[in-house]
């Protein structure tokens, strides 16, 4: 069995795996930079908005209610 997070490197990798290993840990860099870039946007725009915790989480909390 494989766990979610290596499920989610593989999908990150897939397009990535035949190059050299410099050029793969520099797209590596890139994509996880844009990745935190797009996710910090989206947590400002959350508190900005009053919200506290994600919708996931939110959802969870009501359910345990």
């Amino acid at each position: 069995m494989t766990s979610n997070l290596a499920e989610a490197m593989n999908s990150m990798f897939k397009d990535i795996c035949g190059l050299p290993i410099t050029a793969l840990v520099q797209a590596t860099y890139y994509k996880i930079a844009k990745l935190f870039a797009k996710r910090g946007k989206q947590l400002a725009a959350m508190l900005v908005s009053g919200q506290q915790y994600t919708e996931a989480c939110q959802d969870r909390i009501l359910d345990a209610v």
